[in-house]
């Protein structure tokens, strides 16, 4: 599993989520993802909600939705986001620490 890869959920393929976990934790049969919106689709706010290039058009990474899913529950693999680390971990960082 690559961290920050974008993902279709098998029983949702309508929902994508961003692998959050780093590589190994998916061992425990748990991982962390963050969904993905279209734009507009909930109130966002400046840094807490970057939006991303992805293969289905522009998302909106909904970091306060944040959740633990077990690791079947990871369908297709869209792309990877490790280029657009900081902009997700600065978005984590306003959520934990306000920054």
């Amino acid at each position: 599993m690559e961290r920050h890869a974008l993902y279709r959920l098998k029983d949702n393929p309508d929902l994508e989520v961003i692998l959050l976990s780093y590589p190994g934790v998916e061992r425990s049969k748990v991982v962390i993802v963050a969904p993905l919106a279209q734009p507009g689709t909930f109130p966002s706010a400046p840094i807490l909600n970057p939006t991303l290039d992805t293969p289905v058009g522009p998302r909106d990474l909904a970091t306060e939705r944040l959740a633990a899913i077990h690791v079947r529950e990871l369908g297709t693999t869209l792309g990877a986001y490790d280029d657009k680390q900081f902009l997700i971990s600065r978005a984590l960082s306003r959520l934990f620490d306000g920054n």
